[in-house]
């Protein structure tokens, strides 16, 4: 009981190391670019951070996997190494599925930044101020980003400094299209000019990104598809095997070579998923 006791505990710090190292990462980043502003009341907004609506979900596959090695290695009795490569991929797998549903909500904020952006210029054309053409946008959106331009249009009328609303709604819509709309209304704010001619060809931009990552992602389906489809081979011929030769399998899986080649090979295809997973995913 020691032993797994100590396996355990060495897992758990590497996982709690690489989430340390992720938030400083991120920490560090966002401190850069507030750095980078050169903005006077970057002062108040150190310490703030506005709630994400992409927010993430990754601590889901690490509680999973956490729970499926406890349930095998404790409930189940098997060697510690073998059902630490069977939650590692149980875990992977809850990975990419949260990683899948992510990228959805982003490609979903993405168009209603861009439908939200035509809304603007067409009420800034027709004479509207940008406060009003903003309310506009908030009032036919829909969620996730309702709020937070239902959030941006009530600060700005009641009086906080543009910089800080356009830099919060930066942070709380992290999306490409959000950031180049809260940079072009900030500079607008400060020196003026054509906002909807510019505004429109910000939205014509998002428009493009959006349809170069659906082609993007519908040309990974296909790698991926064949990727799950050799997995599955494999797993099935593995219970084919098992069926037909019992005692055989059951030795092999008892001895020390046996759960040193299983987990070796678990370990692999988790990490080739996860692999396939961040080199298909889209980054700005």
């Amino acid at each position: 009981m020691l032993p797994f006791l100590l396996s355990f505990l060495v897992v758990g710090l590497i996982f709690v190391g690489v989430y340390f190292i992720h938030a400083q990462r991120r920490n560090l980043a966002r401190v850069r670019l507030a750095d980078d502003t050169g903005s006077a009341d970057r002062d108040e907004w150190e310490g703030r951070a506005p709630g994400s609506i992409l927010g993430r979900h990754r601590w889901v596959a690490v509680v999973i996997g956490l729970g499926v090695l406890l349930v095998l290695a404790i409930a189940v009795g098997l060697a510690f190494w073998l059902s630490f490569a069977i939650a590692f991929v149980v875990g992977s797998v809850a990975w990419i599925v949260e990683d899948f549903l992510a990228s959805r909500k982003e490609l979903r904020v993405e168009e209603q930044c861009a439908d939200s952006i035509d809304l603007v210029v067409s009420a800034l054309r027709a004479g509207a101020s940008l406060v009003d053409a903003l309310r506009i946008a908030s009032q036919e959106c829909r969620k996730p980003l309702k709020p937070a331009l239902e959030e941006l249009v009530r600060r700005l009328e009641l009086g906080d400094d543009p910089d800080a609303v356009f830099h919060d709604f930066g942070l709380r819509v992290p999306v490409e299209t959000a950031s180049v709309l809260a940079f072009t209304m900030t500079v607008h704010w400060r020196v003026g000019g054509g906002l909807a001619r510019a505004l429109a060809t910000v939205a014509q931009s998002a428009r493009h990104r959006i349809e170069f990552t659906r082609r993007v992602k519908s040309q990974a389906t296909e790698g991926r598809a064949s990727l799950i489809g050799m997995m599955a081979i494999t797993y099935l011929l593995t219970l084919i095997l098992w069926r037909a030769y019992p005692d055989r399998f059951e030795g092999f899986f008892r001895s020390s070579i046996g759960i040193g080649l299983t987990t070796t090979v678990l370990l692999l295809q988790s990490i080739g998923l996860m692999w396939t997973t961040a080199l298909t995913r889209m980054k700005a």
